[in-house]
């Protein structure tokens, strides 16, 4: 009777290695409602370790336009997730610093400026994968922190400045937001 329940237990630890060995790693993915709803590109890449730990690195540009003034926004995110169960299909909990920076110039009222933003952003978030057995997968995710603002106008003055608020106003998800969200879809390898 022992000798059978050592042999069971053995073959579910040796089965459950090797079903861990075929988990997948490595995630790609991209937000597919991103350049639809907000003219931004969001691409990101994950790694799993020790089936719970996952490093996500995510790339985002969005090129914003309104009344003379072109801005173009680019943000690198790097995150940490953990995984509740021992693979990439489950809820997760995690920390993320996000570094965005805005650049543009413009031309408002006959005065023509160049425009700089950095933005540093810490934060926690909460979110959940689903992994499909051919790979796919989806993520949603929202998360939340503090963040650090630096602005420099060069040719500064009112009217510039009322055009800057107004554009900031329509493209307020990428100014000094310290929200973080995602839902995109990919694949796990």
């Amino acid at each position: 009777m022992k000798q059978n329940l050592f042999f069971a237990l053995l073959l579910s630890s040796l089965f459950s290695l090797a079903h861990a060995e075929n988990e997948p790693k490595q995630a790609l993915g991209f937000c597919p409602l991103g350049i639809p709803a907000y003219n931004l590109l969001a691409i990101n890449y994950e790694m799993l370790f020790a089936n719970r730990h996952g490093i996500n690195l995510r790339i985002d540009y969005a090129p914003m336009s309104a009344d003379g003034i072109d801005i173009n926004d680019k943000a690198v995110i790097i995150n940490y997730r953990w995984y509740y169960h021992e693979s990439f299909d489950s809820i997760f909990a995690g920390v993320f610093s996000r570094y965005r920076i805005d650049q543009g110039k413009g031309t408002v009222a006959g005065n023509s400026f160049n425009y700089t933003s950095k933005q540093v952003t810490l934060g926690v978030n909460i979110g959940k994968r689903w992994l499909w057995n051919n790979g796919f997968s989806v993520v949603t995710l929202m998360g939340y922190g503090y963040a650090t603002h630096q602005e420099s106008i060069r040719n500064n003055n009112t009217a510039i400045n009322s055009a800057l608020v107004a554009m900031k106003k329509d493209y307020d998800l990428f100014f000094n937001n310290p929200l973080f969200a995602e839902f995109s879809i990919g694949f796990a390898f």
